[in-house]
């Protein structure tokens, strides 16, 4: 148990919190707030989240005393310190290829999110999509956030979101929305349940900050007009992936990335022979950090 903090109760320090990087503490909605010989307080909306807790301590290269605070709060917060830039998602779309295929889907996000195609002959910025087929490794690093094709479903009848039970996750139905919306799409929601040990109870019950999290999820995409369904599945990430796509028809499936890689690295391969036309792995950036307080 951790306990529960107010952050009335403490004057907003801007240089200590801004040790903590702008990504990682929107990405973990996470706020410094105190600082002595034992470590650095840390203010987070999820503080049993023993991963998230590892990579800020490791950022930060002192221990983390973890307190729980409230999620809007800490947004706030953050906000105040970093300045959100009001962005459009994915100013540009890159699409370096002749492909049929992947000329298809670039011009229908482009359409759908009122984005500019680009030849991807320059830098790729933080808040490009790039598109390439299905074929090509989905490397770990990921600069920008990616849809890899595999073939054109025309409609985008069902949509997979895997749920990884972190802020970001909101930020990927934030997106997955306006193509829901275009296309009458269901998302259907799959969490990661070994985040709670295999125990669907707490991803079911409104008190529990996992269930939470997924009422929120479910009020997005309801406030949206989009149809949603969750399900529940128990066994590894990976192998639940695994068993979801190889019992149910989607026409794409959505991830948040995550800092080191672990969800991108491998996801191609779990689900290339099930011949999903579509992935989209996004990458958390400004635009998105703005979309996640809103």
């Amino acid at each position: 148990m951790y306990p529960n903090v107010s952050l009335d109760d403490f004057p907003l320090d801007e240089a200590l919190a801004r040790r903590l990087s702008r990504q990682l503490a929107y990405y973990h909605l996470a706020l410094p707030i105190g600082i002595d010989d034992e470590g650095i307080t840390i203010a987070m909306a999820q503080p049993d989240n023993v991963k998230a807790r590892e990579i800020i301590q490791s950022a930060l290269g002192k221990p983390v005393i973890p307190v729980r605070s409230e999620a809007e709060h800490i947004r706030r917060l953050l906000d105040t310190i970093w300045h959100p830039i009001q962005e459009l998602p994915w100013l540009q779309i890159t699409a370096p290829s002749d492909d049929p295929v992947v000329n298809h889907y670039a011009r229908q996000f482009a359409d759908i999110f009122g984005s500019h195609i680009v030849d991807g002959s320059g830098e790729v910025a933080e808040n490009t999509l790039f598109i390439r087929r299905f074929s090509e490794t989905l490397s770990p690093k990921l600069f920008s956030s990616t849809l890899l094709v595999n073939r054109i479903a025309q409609p985008i009848a069902r949509i997979l979101h895997l749920v990884r039970l972190h802020t970001p996750d909101q930020v990927v139905v934030a997106s997955l929305v306006p193509l829901a919306k275009a296309h009458a799409s269901e998302v259907v929601l799959l969490p990661d349940t070994g985040v709670v040990s295999g125990n669907l109870a707490y991803l079911t019950d409104r008190k529990t900050p996992q269930g939470q999290h997924l009422e929120k999820i479910r009020q997005q995409l309801d406030q949206a007009g989009v149809p949603g369904q969750l399900r529940l599945r128990q066994g590894a990430f990976i192998e639940i992936i695994r068993a979801e796509v190889a019992n149910r028809a989607y026409d794409l499936v959505a991830v948040a990335a995550d800092a080191y890689g672990e969800i991108a690295e491998g996801l191609t391969d779990v689900i290339r022979p099930y011949q999903i036309p579509a992935v989209l792995v996004i990458k958390p950036s400004l635009w998105m950090e703005q979309i996640s307080g809103s």
